[in-house]
């Protein structure tokens, strides 16, 4: 039986890394191919694997030393003085710009996978270029005269300078490129140049997961009452995931319709660069009553099961998000901003509310939207869930990825 090695490659643990759990524990996958995956070590990464995964990450998992920029982006995110953070990151700084990282991160996954001995790797990277480590790995599969399918997670980006000679050599090498959305297919094709014959889209899809704490529950660890209608946003503290945006609109309601805004509660669940920014908003704007920030959460499927409403207006770098399909898959309405493969998992109207992803007309197309949701029943969550099994489900995903392998 030949042998499938998963590459992973970030320094947080996300959406893709969550994606590649249908691939790793997929029985129809491992009747056919023996399933291992690689990953550059950092905690977050570890951690987030040890606790999806659990007794199976030792059989399924091996880490390799590599290079990351975990302790990079902690000195970078840190509240220490500007002159003190640039000291500590300029190591850092000059380890990538001389070119040492590159080639000690390929020396040591060229140990690995000769090591691991790989038929087939599956590298999982989180766009496109996006991780140098993922293409390096497409060089080690070359030199080591392994096949190689890439997973871009996100949107492809315009081509730099010396870049196309580079996309030349990865499309050469890669026997497929996998995307969720046809628009991920469409920037491929137009800022990368790929073969289009070798672009397969697979739509994604979410690991089962239980239920452990129930909305009561939940909701009563951060002191909030059961009767409020419970907006959420489960995503990373960025300003392209639109949190500025839900935080605006929730105060407008307030403004605007006191009695709704009297019974709305936004929960905002996740960590990243922008909480403090984040939190010092809702402080100057006075609203700590209304909106509870929760940290990064390892429970998802918990705070989506307590959502009255699913939020996520995203204005940049989107594909197809897991935390989306999850809520569809439990019957949440949903109101999201309509672009990318945010548009083929939602269909307006029907399953959820889109609303455009314009920065100035945002906030209130939010408002409406939240102020319809607030109304009406909840056959937007219905016929989302309807629309997951019959689309997103992971055997659809499974199947279509075994399709792919077994052509490369």
């Amino acid at each position: 039986m030949e042998r499938l090695v998963v590459f992973l490659d970030n320094e947080i643990y996300g959406g893709s890394e969550r994606l590649m759990y249908t691939v790793l524990t997929s029985k129809l996958i491992r009747e056919n191919y023996i399933v291992n995956a690689l990953y550059g070590y950092n905690k977050p990464m570890h951690d987030g694997l040890v606790r999806d995964y659990g007794d199976r990450y030792d059989s399924i998992f091996t880490s390799a030393p590599i290079y990351c920029n975990e302790l990079y982006i902690r000195i970078h995110m840190s509240q220490l003085p500007k002159l003190l953070k640039m000291t500590f990151k300029f190591p850092f700084w000059l380890f990538k710009k001389t070119g040492l990282k590159i080639i000690y991160n390929f020396i040591v996954l060229l140990f690995y996978v000769i090591r691991m001995k790989p038929d087939l790797i599956h590298i999982n990277n989180g766009g496109y270029p996006a991780s140098v480590n993922c293409r390096i790995m497409v060089f080690i599969a070359s030199l080591l005269h392994r096949k190689c399918v890439m997973h871009v997670n996100n949107q492809a980006v315009k081509q730099r300078f010396l870049e196309p000679y580079m996309d030349r050599f990865i499309n050469r090498k890669v026997s497929y490129f996998i995307v969720a959305s046809k628009l991920a297919k469409h920037n491929l094709l137009v800022n990368r140049h790929f073969d289009v014959n070798k672009i397969s889209i697979v739509p994604n899809a979410v690991k089962e997961e239980s239920i452990k704490i129930s909305r009561e529950e939940l909701l009563s660890i951060y002191g909030i009452s059961n009767d409020k209608i419970v907006v959420l946003e489960l995503a990373f503290l960025q300003y392209r995931k639109g949190q500025r945006f839900l935080i605006e609109s929730i105060e407008k309601i307030k403004e605007e319709t006191p009695l709704l805004g009297s019974k709305l509660h936004l929960i905002l669940s996740g960590s990243g660069e922008d909480e403090q920014v984040l939190k010092e908003m809702v402080k100057v704007k006075n609203m700590g009553d209304m909106i509870t920030f929760t940290g990064y959460c390892n429970n998802p499927i918990d705070f989506i099961n307590a959502a009255d409403i699913f939020a996520l207006p995203s204005v940049a770098n989107e594909d197809m998000p897991l935390v989306i399909l999850s809520a569809m898959k439990l019957g949440k309405p949903i109101v999201a901003t309509n672009f990318a493969g945010i548009q083929e998992e939602i269909e307006s109207g029907v399953s959820g509310i889109l609303i455009e992803p314009n920065e100035q007309t945002i906030v209130d197309n939010l408002v409406h939207a939240l102020i319809e949701m607030s109304h009406c029943n909840n056959i937007w969550g219905k016929n989302a869930q309807v629309r997951y099994e019959e689309l997103f489900s992971p055997k659809i995903y499974e199947r279509k990825l075994l399709e792919i392998y077994s052509k490369s």
